[in-house]
């Protein structure tokens, strides 16, 4: 454009300074969103790790604090899951989490640099569709163990889920479970706000089923309500305590005689009892 006066000569610069003010909002403003959604995703993880390492604690599991590092948090998850604290013996979730998770991602990390070897030698041999078939045959035995081991993976993640609330929170053991696998973001809440609740649930201790720290069952010097008294070794029933006087018989101990009454003791009989006098008449 022809500017005989210069009129426009501040335009070019105006631009190019409102576009670099443009881009320096953008990656502001995406560099906000990231710092926020990391916040979120630690304060998630750290709900999550605070409630798995009280509830091992509390069930006196080995080496709570791993609940705070990644990939082994699971081990913990699976120990809370399989301890018995209703009695019934559980399958072993901690190391077969941990043992999928692991063999999850050697099998897609293998996947990875199969594919690159792969690629090197396609540059470097001249059998290419041989090397291509046995690359397909090998990708895919890989998938498929990498998708078998997925969906075991989850199938036994959402079961110890639900024994870790069956634990912790019976009464909403089935609305967490079917909630957290929905809505994968809400399990670490639904454990943090477990981590406190009776163990084996609100009415374990009126019943008896509470954890004794070891496989679940009664707890030690524990009574329910249906054993009070004839079961309890200081309560002092008739039928029970052998030093209670009640009774017909007045308490009677043969150690200890008649502890109702006095034992009887005969009259004493003089050494030389006197005769009565005799007749002269021998009568």
């Amino acid at each position: 454009m022809n500017d005989n006066f210069g009129l426009f000569d501040g335009y070019e610069n105006f631009d190019y300074y409102a576009y670099e003010s443009a881009a320096t909002a953008g990656i502001a403003i995406i560099g906000i969103i990231l710092l926020i959604s990391c916040a979120i995703s630690i304060a998630i993880y750290l709900f999550q790790a605070i409630g798995l390492y009280k509830m091992g604690k509390r069930l006196n599991i080995s080496a709570p604090a791993l609940a705070f590092f990644p990939v082994v948090n699971l081990y913990v998850l699976g120990r809370v899951a399989q301890e018995p604290v209703d009695g019934k013996k559980r399958l072993p979730y901690g190391w077969i989490l941990l043992g999928l998770n692991v063999g999850t991602s050697l099998i897609s990390l293998s996947s990875i640099m199969g594919t690159v070897r792969a690629i090197i030698q396609f540059g470097e041999r001249s059998d290419i569709e041989d090397l291509l078939e046995a690359f397909v045959m090998s990708y895919m035995a890989k998938s498929f163990l990498s998708a078998a081991a997925s969906i075991a993976y989850t199938v036994f993640y959402y079961i110890a889920i639900y024994y870790l609330f069956k634990n912790f929170n019976p009464e909403n053991a089935t609305l967490f479970t079917v909630l957290s696998i929905f809505f994968g973001f809400l399990t670490p809440f639904f454990i943090f706000a477990s981590r406190n609740k009776p163990i084996g649930g609100e009415n374990a201790g009126r019943f008896g089923q509470g954890y004794n720290g070891y496989y679940g069952g009664f707890a030690p010097n524990q009574s329910n309500g249906y054993n009070q008294g004839y079961n309890t070794p200081n309560f002092n029933q008739s039928y029970n305590n052998p030093n209670f006087n009640q009774g017909y018989n007045g308490g009677y101990n043969p150690s200890y005689g008649n502890q109702g009454f006095p034992p009887y003791t005969p009259p004493a009989q003089p050494e030389n009892p006197q005769q009565p006098p005799q007749n002269p008449n021998g009568q």
